[in-house]
């Protein structure tokens, strides 16, 4: 379901993986509803360290058509949770390798 804009806020989430926060952090501008989820199912623009990346509705992450074809696409519960920090959110490889990462801050933009 769909929040309208006037409930919806526009933030960035930062998650680091949970091994080694220090490795390179994936950051996404969304929008948030009420709950504090991803207010829709529109495609939404980040990045991990260098790389563009683009969460689809389906929860599939696309670095897109630079990366090799085993590295391109990963899934993710990131739509299915609530982005407050401490959230654990699991990032599946294309060999179906589960990767955990935290939210690590949401800030209004």
């Amino acid at each position: 379901m769909s929040s309208s804009p006037a409930n919806s806020r526009a933030v960035r989430v930062v998650l680091v993986y949970e091994p080694d926060p220090m490795s390179e952090p994936y950051s996404f501008d969304v929008m948030l509803d009420n709950a504090g989820r991803i207010a829709d199912a529109t495609t939404v623009y980040g990045v991990c360290g260098d790389y563009p990346a683009v969460l689809k509705s389906d929860g599939v992450i696309d670095f897109g058509p630079a990366m090799d074809a085993a590295s391109r696409y990963y899934r993710t519960d990131l739509r299915a949770q609530a982005m407050t920090p401490g959230t654990q959110i699991v990032v599946r490889d294309a060999e179906n390798q589960p990767w955990i990462y935290r939210v690590e801050s949401v800030t209004p933009r």
